[in-house]
């Protein structure tokens, strides 16, 4: 069902046409398709109790041939348009060909037709093929083929036609039959054989063919080279090609050829003409000579380019026909001609000076001519010059204006005259008269000019040489120097000959030599003073200097006279000299009110330094010392320059006490082997600031006397001040100044407060205060009393191990030579206590590596110089030092000095240009253990490890070594230098073997001591029982306090001062056995450790510890090494074979 609606929902192409008055309902289909083929049925909705009304109607549609196309069973030409209804065939007369026409699908099948031209053939001459195609199972279509069979003989037409009911006019494809043929021979047109052209001409060649199938293609050849395909197709069934040109004299005898081809010829139809060109030559040349000398017999020849024909040659000499000339005919390519006519004469004394020959070329069949020209020159010698102007040898003042005329007569062609000063060509004024040539020399004579010969000289062509005519000059002129200004530049104590070169005529009389001082009153005369006569002396012109001086820098004048007059010159003597600093280093402060030295925080500061010098120098400054560098963020440089002078100013922002030190100018301008250096020590004022390093002190109540140390560091002058209760009687106040090195800041003050009979009553807070006039600092320290609790131990270990002194710094090398060195340093902070010092060095091998090998120095005590013998020359070594008090040694140095010692002086064994103690001699010969040197006794405390009940525990070795009668090498000395632990010599073995202590429990050795003042005399040792402890430390001595307790007995060696050795030197390790006394059990005591005898003791202790070195650390091993033991520092490993 469609509706009822005009516009049916579900089919856009049907639309219901309604027209409701008439009653007519229309069913419009709009672009119909094939689907659209069937029954339909017009309904209309029945009336009550009426029956339906109904129609119905079948459509069918028509499906039009809406292509048609055309082909057969030979390829098409082509030429052919390439559309599907056009189709050209190309056969041979009689090939049979089958035309083939197809029309594509529609319905009803067509009716299909053949015509030639447009005559209908008989249905019987053609094929017709109906193939059904069926659409979606439904519609039917049929394509339609029609073929017809021909044998052709000449060119024909053929069309198909197809007719249908759904086309409003038939559909038509047409066939074309080209029956191939062979072209006619060409035909050639425009030129015919014995024609004549001429050069320019403009010729055109028609070449054609008729004829022939396809068409053909005509080429114009010239020369065998193809020149032109573009032909043309006519109506009448003939190609034309037309070349046009302009005819050359290269187209003289050229074959023009026309080729004719198609498809159909086995070769091209040709056909050739030869161009007969008609030309006069190009050009007429003659050659021959362009001068000659009278009576000279001479030949002219005259030569054409190639011409056709041949031309016919004249000759004219000057103005007039000669008919001597000889006449040759060449033939030249292309069939041309050349000719060449020669005319040959006597020159004669009636020939004009200049004789001209003309050679003319004709043609009759041209009418016209081609020539050419030629001059001849005859030519004769001039006449000798005369000169005019001049009487020889008659002075000549400078600067007057002379006039010389040089005339000669005759002669072809005329002469050149030319001047010469010397070998020197000069311009002349030329002229030529009617009987010759002249030419006039003008100058002012100069001083250079005299005795200077001019010449004239006469050149002609007709002269194997110029004739010459000269004169000599003499001018008279006073004395002139070359060069008016000498400088020279010479070096102090330099020698030198200064030889001015002077001209003069007559020549000169009188020499003046005078040194230039000034400029007289009038500023137009100078103030001259005689020459030196130490350093200076005169011959003429000539200056002699020797050993010049820096004073003798200055301006020089001679004066040289003769009859004519005088003249001067000048010397400038510039005299170059080292660099030296002629002031010392000049302070200046900020504040224009105060003197140097500056305090800290002044805005800036100045330091000037004045140097003369010639040239100018290089001027730098340093500050001494390596720590001691200039603060180039603060400072800055700036020069002032004179002449022969120069100022550096170095200036200093925000002064800090850090800037103090000494500053070094120095100055190099190249003279010289080094430069001027010139030193000043500035000092900053500053207020004291105290080292606030030890703050608690602890001392029993029965010691004699205690010392507390207060130091600060100031400038200027640093005063002490102890604040106390009310005790001041029995208190000594010691202030000590500076202990620096000479050359140091001067900064560093010390007081000390000793407190003899120390009582109950001293305990408790002492205030120190160190000030100057730019204030002061202050600081509390703490007495306390010592009490027998593991409190004081902690104590012991937290402010005592922390005493020992610090590294040395500032170490420098005060003078060497090829054998020793004199060192110092600036000694660190000694723990409060009196400090000596260690040297290590080695030698640095070829290969630029240290050796591994450390040797040690030690200095005289108290002491911060040493001096370190028996070095090698001219070897680098490697220095740092160490300090040491009775609480342990320092780190080495950070900072090392690199020395390299002097060759070996020849005839010397030693230079003794330096300064050393009587001890340091002693130390450098003769070692630093004697023979009788006392062996050691150590009483170690082994430090507390803290576990989960809180308890500590200690363990004391006390040992003893025998003395041995045999001799100490000097090397065997045990040191060490690792601020972590002492060296092992004892293993864990041994202390199991005594009281069955844990594997554990490392040994170690406590250094010796020395007994000075502030030495107790009496010692103990310290028991304590509990867990065995891991870790180690050292304690010393001082354990005495403990009063309760009794001494150690002898068994138990003293601690043994040794006034002749400085404290630094360890125990020495012989290899015997050892008195041992070690309790595992029992309370905290101080016993004398009899419960062992020393035989018992020796028998279980056997010599068993060595030391290895693991890596870069020291660490102990023994017969018995423990898997998990702490490892610890100990000998270096330069030392390792002198522990025993």
């Amino acid at each position: 069902m469609t509706g009822f609606q005009s516009s049916i929902p579900g089919y856009p192409r049907f639309a219901m046409i309604i027209d409701a008055d008439k009653g007519l309902y229309n069913l419009r289909i709009h672009n119909t398709q094939l689907e659209d083929e069937g029954e339909y049925q017009c309904q209309v909705g029945p009336a009550t109790n009426q029956q339906p009304i109904r129609a119905s109607s079948k459509l069918s549609v028509i499906v039009p041939v809406k292509s048609l196309t055309i082909s057969g069973s030979k390829s098409e030409s082509s030429s052919s348009s390439k559309k599907p209804n056009v189709y050209i065939a190309e056969v041979r007369e009689g090939e049979k060909v089958i035309l083939i026409c197809a029309a594509s699908a529609s319905k009803p099948t067509p009716r299909m037709k053949w015509f030639r031209k447009n005559t209908e053939l008989l249905a019987e001459a053609s094929r017709t093929y109906y193939n059904k195609t069926v659409i979606k199972d439904k519609y039917v279509l049929f394509t339609t083929e029609s073929s017809i069979i021909l044998y052709p003989k000449t060119d024909e037409q053929y069309s198909c036609e197809v007719q249908h009911a759904g086309l409003i006019k038939p559909l038509r494809a047409t066939a074309f039959i080209n029956i191939l043929t062979v072209p006619e021979p060409p035909i050639i047109e425009g030129f015919r054989d014995g024609d004549a052209v001429t050069v320019s001409e403009t010729l055109t060649l028609t070449c054609t063919s008729r004829r022939g199938y396809p068409p053909p293609k005509v080429i114009w050849y010239r020369d065998g080279t193809e020149v032109d395909r573009s032909y043309i197709i006519t109506n009448k069934n003939e190609v034309i090609n037309s070349h046009m040109f302009v005819v050359t004299v290269d187209d003289n005898q050229a074959v023009y050829k026309c080729a004719v081809s198609n498809s159909q010829t086995p070769r091209p139809l040709e056909l050739a003409i030869r161009l007969n060109v008609l030309f006069l030559p190009e050009k007429v040349m003659i050659s021959g000579p362009s001068e000659a000398k009278l009576f000279q017999t001479i030949a002219v020849k005259c030569t054409t380019r190639p011409s056709n024909p041949p031309p016919r040659i004249s000759w004219f000499v000057d103005g007039n026909v000669s008919s001597s000339g000889t006449i040759e005919t060449k033939g030249a390519d292309k069939n041309a001609w050349i000719v060449i006519s020669t005319l040959t004469l006597t020159i004669t004394s009636k020939d004009p000076s200049v004789k001209t020959f003309m050679c003319q070329a004709e043609s009759s069949a041209l009418r016209d001519v081609v020539y050419a020209t030629h001059k001849l020159t005859v030519i004769y010698p001039p006449n000798i010059p005369t000169l005019l102007g001049h009487s020889e040898g008659a002075p000549i003042e400078v600067g007057s204006l002379k006039k010389y005329k040089c005339t000669t007569l005759s002669g072809n062609p005329a002469p050149t005259l030319r001047w010469f000063r010397k070998d020197r060509e000069i311009s002349g004024i030329s002229s030529v008269t009617g009987s010759g040539v002249s030419s006039e020399l003008v100058i002012r004579p100069e001083r250079e000019d005299n005795g200077v010969t001019y010449k004239c000289e006469a050149s002609s062509i007709a002269l194997t040489h110029p004739y010459e005519v000269s004169f000599t000059l003499n001018v008279q002129f006073k004395p002139t120097f070359k060069v008016y200004e000498t400088r020279l530049l010479l070096t102090e104590g330099e020698n030198k000959v200064v030889n001015l070169s002077l001209k003069a005529n007559p020549r000169a009389e009188r020499f003046l030599w005078r040194k230039v001082t000034g400029k007289a009153a009038n500023e137009l005369e100078e103030q001259t003073e005689a020459l030196p006569s130490n350093s200076m002396r005169t011959n003429e012109s000539t200056l002699y200097i020797w050993n010049i001086s820096r004073n003798e820098s200055g301006k020089y004048k001679i004066e040289a006279e003769n009859s004519i007059g005088e003249s001067h010159a000048y010397v400038l003597i510039d005299v170059h000299y080292s660099a030296s600093i002629v002031q010392p280093i000049n302070v200046i402060t900020s504040s224009a009110k105060r003197e140097p030295p500056p305090e800290e925080g002044d805005a800036y500061i100045e330091l000037h330094c004045r140097i003369q010098s010639n040239p100018a120098s290089k001027i730098q400054w340093a500050k001494e010392g390596k720590e001691q560098n200039i603060d180039w963020f603060r400072a800055k440089l700036k020069e002032q320059k004179f002449p022969h002078f120069q100022t550096s100013i170095l200036t200093i922002a925000n002064v800090s006490r850090t800037d103090a030190g000494t500053y070094m100018c120095s100055a190099f301008n190249g003279i010289g082997s080094s430069g001027a250096v010139k030193k000043t020590l500035l000092r900053v004022e500053y207020k004291p600031t105290l080292l606030k390093d030890v703050q608690k002190v602890a001392a029993d109540v029965r010691t004699d006397f205690v010392k507390l140390l207060c130091e600060a560091k100031a400038f200027p002058y640093a005063l002490f001040n102890w604040t106390v209760d009310s005790k001041q009687t029995k208190y000594k106040i010691i202030n000590l100044d500076n202990f620096a090195s000479a050359d140091a800041a001067f900064d560093l003050f010390r007081s000390e407060l000793i407190i003899t009979q120390l009582s109950e009553s001293d305990f408790g807070k002492f205030r120190c205060v160190a000030y100057n006039h730019l204030g002061n600092d202050f600081t509390d320290i703490e007495l306390l009393k010592k009490t027998a609790t593991i409190e004081y131990v902690l104590y012991i270990y937290e402010h005592y191990i922390a005493g020992v002194p610090d590294s040395p710094t500032w170490i420098r090398c005060v003078n060497y030579s090829h054998d020793w060195v004199l060192l110092e340093w600036k000694p660190g902070f000694d723990g409060g206590m009196e400090q000596s010092f260690r040297i290590r060095y080695r030698k640095v091998t070829h290969d630029e590596s240290p050796d591994t090998h450390f040797e040690y120095h030690y200095a005289a005590p108290g002491s911060n110089r040493a001096v370190i013998e028996h070095l090698e020359p001219d070897s680098e070594y490697h220095f740092t030092v160490s300090g040491r008090n009775k609480l342990g040694e320092s780190l080495m140095s950070r900072e090392f000095v690199k020395i390299k010692t002097k060759r070996f002086p020849p005839g010397n064994t030693r230079i003794n240009s330096v300064y050393a103690s009587a001890d340091e001699h002693r130390l450098g010969q003769n070692g630093l253990i004697s023979e009788n040197t006392p062996f050691i006794i150590g009483c170690v405390v082994v430090s507390f490890v803290v576990f989960s009940s809180l308890s500590a525990f200690i363990v004391i070795y006390c040992q003893r070594r025998k003395r041995r009668e045999t001799t100490v090498k000097k090397d065997a000395v045990v040191d060490a230098t690792s601020d972590q632990s002492p060296f092992l010599i004892s293993s864990n073995s041994t202390l199991q073997g005594i009281c069955n202590c844990e594997s554990s429990v490392p040994v170690v050795v406590v250094p010796e001591t020395r007994e000075d003042e502030h030495q107790f005399q009496q010692n103990k040792c310290l028991y304590f029982a509990g867990t065995i402890i891991v870790s180690l430390t050292v304690v010393t001595a001082d354990f005495l306090l403990f009063s309760d307790y009794k001494e150690c007995t002898t068994k138990l060696l003293p601690l043994i001062a040794i006034a002749s050795q400085p404290d630094i030197l360890m125990n020495q390790i012989k290899d015997e056995s050892t008195n041992l006394a070690i309790c595992c059990e029992g309370q905290f005591k101080v016993d004398d450790c009899s419960e062992f005898d020393s035989e018992e003791s020796a028998s279980m202790t056997g010599r068993s510890s060595r030391v290895t070195v693991v890596g870069p650390e020291y660490v102990y091993t023994s017969h018995s090494a423990h898997t998990g033991h702490p490892t610890l520092s100990t000998v270096p490993e330069e030392e390792m074979e002198e522990v025993v």
